[in-house]
C-alpha cells in the first residue's frame, strides 16, 4: 500500500502472475480463473500480490488459493511493517526505547535535514520563537513538564525561573 490506493491496480502485471502460477502448476489459464483470482485477490496492493504469489510459489506444491496468496501477502506486509518499526521513519534517528528521554531538539533537526528547503527560520533556535522551552528530564522530575522560559531570548524570566525552582538539567546556570 505504496500510494494511498488498495487494489492490484495493473492488469497486465496481474495476468503476467497468473500465468506464472498456471505454468508452474500445469493448470490451464483461462479467464473464469483469472476473473475469479482477481475478484479474490482484488484488496492487495500491485506489491502485496507480486510478494504473495512468490511466496506460494516457494512453498506450495499444488495450485494456490486466492486465499492462500492473500496469507502470504499480508504477511509480507506485517514483516515489512515491523522492519519499518525499527526506526523512527526518520533516517539516521533510531527509534526510542521504552523510558529513554525524548530529545527534541535532535529530532526537529533530523527532521529538517532532510529537506533543507522546508527548514523555518527562526530568530531564536533554541524555542523557535516560543519563547518556552522544555527540560529532557523523566517523569517525577521537578522539572517534567514545566514551560521554561528560554534562557536564549527570554533571560529575564529565565533568571527568575533559576531563582525559584533551579537550575534544569541540560540548561545554562544563567540567561546568555
Amino acid at each position: 500500500m505504496e500510494s494511498g490506493e488498495v487494489t492490484v491496480t495493473d492488469p497486465e502485471q496481474f495476468r503476467k502472475f497468473m500465468t506464472q502460477l498456471c505454468l508452474t502448476f500445469r493448470v490451464e489459464p483461462n479467464e473464469i480463473l483469472f476473473d475469479a483470482w482477481w475478484a479474490g485477490c482484488g484488496a492487495l496492493s500491485d506489491a502485496q500480490f507480486a510478494h504473495g504469489v512468490q511466496g506460494v510459489l516457494e512453498e506450495s506444491e499444488h495450485m494456490p488459493s486466492p486465499a492462500m496468496v492473500r496469507a502470504q501477502a499480508y504477511r509480507w506486509k506485517e514483516e515489512k511493517d515491523a522492519e519499518v518499526g525499527k526506526d523512527s521513519g526518520i533516517p539516521g534517528v533510531p527509534k526510542l526505547e521504552a523510558g529513554e528521554p525524548v530529545r527534541i531538539s535532535q529530532r526537529e533537526g533530523a527532521k529538517y535535514a532532510l529537506n533543507p528547503l522546508l527548514t523555518p527560520t527562526f530568530a531564536c533556535l533554541p524555542c523557535l520563537d516560543r519563547r518556552y522551552v522544555r527540560a529532557d528530564v523523566m517523569v517525577g522530575h521537578p522539572h517534567f513538564g514545566q514551560a521554561i522560559p528560554c534562557p536564549h531570548c527570554n533571560g529575564s524570566a529565565y533568571d527568575g525561573y533559576v531563582e525559584t525552582r533551579g537550575v534544569p538539567d541540560g540548561m545554562p546556570k544563567w540567561a546568555h
